[in-house]
């Protein structure tokens, strides 16, 4: 059912709240169980704005729902996963990452600028931000609008934990905040099943050759940049449709050498749409090595190259992969 309510303009002196909510479907904002905040994009001529603001309405809503990751949280859960993201992402991103995180809902959104008007304004600028619910596959919720003059301190402007903020997120959230049921503690990172294909025995040759695992440790050794051959890719998934099997020998590697720390490269090929699809590929090979072999925070790092280093161009598939290597 689609509710559309317009909130009132506060008028006197300074400052003006303008906000508008439309609610496009309240029985599913009330099954969420868990939602985090992503960094809004930034349109203003103040950096970290679209993070600063989105950190102040997530705050604002933890007031209210403890089932709530503000933007802090989510860059610091996803570094302790070995993951470094920009302090703005754009909505596709911040889908396909809240997928792996295991939440069930996104508050995404955008920070404007705008100067004086004819309703005589100070000649402060004024900052919009407009946020909207999504749920993980997409689907919009809700969405609202919210103007207010900036906050300054010493000529520097005020974002978040301001009270003007603080107002403007009340009248641009609180009828989402009325129908949130939120009931799990902050998000739990999704669990991919890894399932072991049967091997077939292989007659053997009087010339025996060195394995694909055997090939991998040795040149890695050796301080190659290593494709994990077998691990196969859908067009536009991160998650291994095949060839895992690879990947557990790595685990094992790492695991007989504690001291060593490696790269993982993730590859996208010029057809799939999402940019950071070739980062979610390397990050759903770390979570398998942390789930199977428990390896140590900080071991792994990993890297979106995206498009940028294709195998061949007129094979999609081959383009789809992960690298490897050992730091030095």
């Amino acid at each position: 059912m689609k509710r559309v309510i317009f909130c009132l303009i506060i008028f006197g002196c300074s400052p003006y709240i303008i906000s508008t909510t439309k609610i496009y479907d309240d029985k599913r904002i009330k099954k969420l169980p868990c939602i985090a905040v992503f960094p809004f994009n930034n349109k203003t001529r103040y950096p970290e704005a679209g993070f600063l603001v989105s950190q102040g309405v997530a705050e604002f809503i933890k007031k209210f729902q403890k089932g709530v990751m503000t933007p802090e949280e989510v860059k610091k859960f996803l570094q302790e996963k070995g993951v470094i993201i920009p302090s703005e992402i754009d909505r596709g991103t911040a889908i396909a990452i809240g997928r792996l995180m295991g939440t069930s809902g996104i508050l995404h959104g955008e920070v404007t600028e705008f100067l004086v008007n004819e309703r005589g304004w100070s000649k402060e600028p004024k900052i919009s931000f407009r946020v909207v619910l999504f749920d993980i596959n997409g689907k919009k919720l809700f969405e609202g609008e919210s103007s207010v003059n900036v906050d300054f301190y010493n000529g520097v402007p005020v974002f978040s934990f301001s009270e003007l903020v603080e107002k403007a997120s009340e009248r641009a959230i609180s009828k989402m905040i009325s129908l949130l049921n939120l009931k799990k503690a902050p998000c739990v990172w999704r669990k991919i099943k890894l399932v072991k294909k049967p091997v077939k025995e292989m007659p053997q040759k009087k010339e025996e050759k060195k394995s694909p695992e055997e090939l991998l440790i040795e040149r890695l050794k050796a301080g190659e940049k290593v494709i994990l051959e077998g691990l196969k890719f859908k067009k536009d998934s991160f998650a291994p449709e095949e060839g895992i099997e690879i990947i557990l020998v790595l685990g094992k590697f790492l695991n007989d050498n504690p001291k060593i720390s490696i790269t993982l490269l993730g590859h996208s090929s010029e057809d799939e749409k999402n940019p950071t699809l070739s980062l979610l590929r390397a990050l759903s090979v770390v979570k398998m090595l942390s789930k199977e072999f428990q390896i140590e925070q900080g071991r792994i790092k990993v890297k979106g190259m995206g498009s940028s280093e294709l195998l061949d161009p007129k094979v999609p598939e081959k383009n789809r992969r992960v690298e490897v290597f050992i730091n030095k």
